[in-house]
């Protein structure tokens, strides 16, 4: 696929899945502007990437990134399942998202914004469930504080999007792919490398990251305004990755069933004792309950706008993911 050259503003590239976001982007001929808070440039560069320094949760950084520009992407955001960070979680997910919105209304009218959300802001519960975009959000003790804080960022989204503003959310499962190994799923697999004897008893969906960005430009290809899209490869139960995974990395399988009544509890005890010291976890909250539930999502919404699209399959992602864990030793 190729477009014509686009002038994007591109948020959160700096992270994980905006990484190769941004690689997708400047790779088919786009120009990509990356907002980023500190002076740090991505470990690679490109003649089509360039660098705005300023925070989109300020109105004024926010008004001059997205002036101009014909399309912005936003993945930028605050992962982290401490409550020690809920401040700064709802500042970046929410007041940032309404803030970057606003912004576009009043200065970038015409231009189109693909927001990048998560399963988890379309809400969770303990009960057995096939979700799909018509979800309705639900209070529920299932979903954390970092889902609240996306289902609240896509409120503004849809807010602006009644105010005619062009939007497409796009909403992965849970994203495995290389790099980086000290944050997200990545810790996974290095804890798994480094011996995890349980495994848990809950299903969900995966996708790998570069299909994530490849999603995103078939969006950009083929619009689908005011849609949101689940993005998943595969459901799969906990136990089958988890196992995968060791196969992969030449490791010790799991082997204990760690049953969802004492997982819940475990992982709010951990948040609990890590947050009061300001501890990393070693394994992200949000996993640790997520893994507890039984969930299975569906993606037939977006192969129907883009049948010709293809999904990696879970096996191929954990065998390359793997591979690029082993190779980083």
């Amino acid at each position: 696929m190729q477009s014509t050259s686009l002038s994007i503003l591109l948020t959160g590239g700096r992270g994980f899945l905006g990484q190769h976001i941004a690689q997708a982007l400047v790779q088919a001929g786009h120009r990509v502007d990356l907002l980023r808070r500190r002076r740090e440039d991505l470990p690679w560069q490109h003649p089509n990437l360039s660098y705005v320094d300023g925070d989109f949760t300020d109105c004024f950084d926010a008004r001059d990134a997205v002036a101009g520009k014909d399309l912005v992407v936003h993945a930028g955001g605050r992962v982290s399942f401490r409550r020690i960070d809920r401040p700064s979680i709802w500042k970046d997910n929410v007041q940032g998202t309404a803030t970057l919105v606003q912004a576009m209304l009043q200065e970038a009218p015409q231009a189109r914004l693909i927001h990048i959300s998560s399963i988890a802001a379309l809400g969770r519960s303990f009960q057995p469930a096939e979700v799909n975009e018509s979800q309705i959000w639900k209070n529920d003790p299932a979903n954390t504080f970092y889902a609240q804080s996306k289902y609240q960022a896509e409120l503004e989204v849809w807010r602006a999007a009644e105010e005619g503003l062009k939007v497409t959310v796009l909403s992965p499962a849970v994203i495995f792919g290389p790099g980086p190994w000290n944050t997200g799923t990545g810790v996974l697999f290095r804890q798994v490398h480094k011996g995890l004897g349980w495994y848990p008893s809950g299903t969900t969906g995966f996708v790998d990251v570069r299909d994530v960005a490849a999603a995103l430009m078939y969006e950009i290809e083929q619009p689908s305004l005011g849609q949101r899209f689940i993005l998943c490869a595969e459901n799969s139960a906990w136990k089958d990755v988890l196992l995968g995974m060791a196969k992969e990395l030449g490791v010790a399988s799991p082997r204990r069933r760690l049953p969802a009544a004492a997982l819940v509890p475990f992982a709010k005890a951990l948040e609990w004792s890590m947050s009061r010291f300001s501890w990393p976890s070693p394994l992200p909250y949000e996993m640790l309950l997520n893994s507890s539930l039984n969930h299975r999502y569906s993606s037939e919404r977006f192969l129907a706008a883009h049948p010709d699209f293809r999904f990696r399959s879970l096996k191929e992602t954990l065998s390359d993911t793997s591979k690029a864990y082993l190779n980083s030793l």
